[in-house]
Order: C-alpha cells, then structure tokens, then sequence
C-alpha cells in the first residue's frame, strides 16, 4: 500500500488488554520477601550441609533431595516476584507446615544418633524466622495487593 492511503491498517500492535494489577509497583514489602527467600533457601542447603557432616550420611541421596528442593524453589521464588499467587500460598502452607512438623523433628533428634551442634540449631531458629517473616510480608497488606487484580 501507499504512504498516503488514509484507509491503511493501523501499524500499532493491537491485542485486549492483560487484567490490571491493584497496586502498578511491585510493594517494598514483596522485594523485602524476595530477598528474604534466597536467603532461607541458602540457609536450608547450609543446614543440610552441617547435618550430613555431623551424620556422616550418604551424600548423593541428600544432594538428590536438594536437587529437588532447588528445583522447585526458584521457580516459586520467581514466582512470587512476579506476583502469581499460587506461589504466595503454596509457599505459605508449605511455612505453615514446617513450622507445625517442626516438633517431631526435635523429637527424632536423639534416635537418629549425634545431637546437633548449637550452630545447627541458630541456622534453623533464622530460617523459621525468615520463613514466618516472609509470610507476614506476603500475607498482609501492602504486599498481598501485589497478587491482586482489579476485576
């Protein structure tokens, strides 16, 4: 077609529009949570790390087991960066139910044989914390409206 037919196509790319988000900038609150997760993961390969040493367990079943771990926590952290909800209580219930099996491992404790050194148990206490913490960000206001869309 010619430059100066009036009747042409537009050349802007036309699609419907994507469902708008509550809140335009991701909240403060979700970067802080963010962080917060890769820091919780590190921590969790740390812990696993003093325990195989201090048990002398076989480590290619470990490594397996955190192969699968990692594997499932970074697309949920990417995730919950961009705000798909799925992820936000998925993670929330996974915290949830860690946090509530959490007595049962301290009971197994002394069947499985060395008592775990006091720094075991400092990295553990952080990552409860960051988990419950990461969890209060995502679940409260103003981060939850990252996970909202206007209808």
């Amino acid at each position: 077609m010619s430059e100066d037919n009036r009747y042409s196509p537009p050349q802007a790319e036309l699609r419907d529009p994507g469902p708008a988000r509550l809140v335009a900038k991701r909240p403060r609150e979700v970067v802080q949570a963010t962080i917060m997760l890769w820091i919780s993961l590190a921590l969790g390969l740390l812990r696993t790390y003093l325990e195989l040493r201090r048990d002398g367990e076989s480590w290619t079943g470990a490594l397996a087991l955190w192969g699968i771990v990692v594997l499932i926590a970074i697309p949920v952290n990417v995730a919950i960066w961009r705000g798909r909800n799925w992820a936000r209580l998925l993670y929330a219930g996974l915290t949830f139910l860690a946090v509530a099996l959490f007595p049962l491992s301290v009971a197994s404790e002394p069947a499985t044989g060395s008592a775990p050194a006091p720094i075991e148990h400092a990295v553990q206490a952080i990552e409860f914390a960051l988990d419950l913490g990461i969890v209060f960000l995502l679940l409260t206001k103003p981060g939850s409206l990252w996970f909202r869309f206007a209808r």
